[in-house]
């Protein structure tokens, strides 16, 4: 799968754009000092030189795309349940916040076939903390994540019935043939 144009949308408008590094510290990484530029990219190693970059909407988004890839890669790989398009975006939209390490416990009780609600508690726990301190903003990312997730979890449904009926009907049509 791959990340929507949806989620790329909503990157751009909640990561915002910045042309120039700045600090982006958040409880995932306490002793260490993150840099993000474009609309979210976290500096790596080999970037030195995006520390002291101005860089265009364009070269963000490039940064942004090189970067869902990964996801999507992580993504697919390791979530071993079949996703929807919503699901796999709030899970593509997480880790691109957080890294998918810190993603893992969400990974995890997906893949062993949790409850939704434990799937919504550890979930919501990630991420949220800006310089120690809950933060609002960060929190209302993650309802949102969740709540895309959880529509995503209402189509696979209907897909299922669907197909349902559709075997059924099946069934019930090479009866009448026979």
């Amino acid at each position: 799968m791959k990340a929507s144009e949806t989620l790329k949308s909503w990157i751009r408008q909640h990561e915002g754009f910045t042309p120039v590094a700045l600090e982006d510290d958040y409880a995932g990484t306490p002793n260490i000092v993150e840099y993000a530029i474009g609309y979210g990219h976290q500096i790596q190693t080999g970037e030195d030189y995006l520390y002291t970059a101005t860089i265009t909407k364009a070269d963000a988004e490039k940064l942004m795309l090189k970067d869902l890839a990964v996801w999507e890669t992580f993504i697919n790989t390791n979530v071993k349940k079949d996703l929807s398009q919503d699901q796999f975006d709030a899970l593509v939209n997480l880790c691109y916040a957080v890294g998918g390490g810190n993603a893992w416990p969400v990974i995890n009780l997906i893949n062993s076939g949790a409850s939704i609600d434990k799937i919504k508690s550890t979930w919501l726990g990630i991420g949220v903390y800006w310089k120690g301190v809950k933060n609002a903003n960060l929190v209302a990312i993650r309802q949102r994540e969740v709540k895309m997730y959880e529509a995503g979890m209402s189509n696979v449904v209907m897909v299922i019935i669907a197909a349902s009926l559709f075997l059924t009907g099946l069934v019930w049509l090479g009866k009448k043939l026979l």
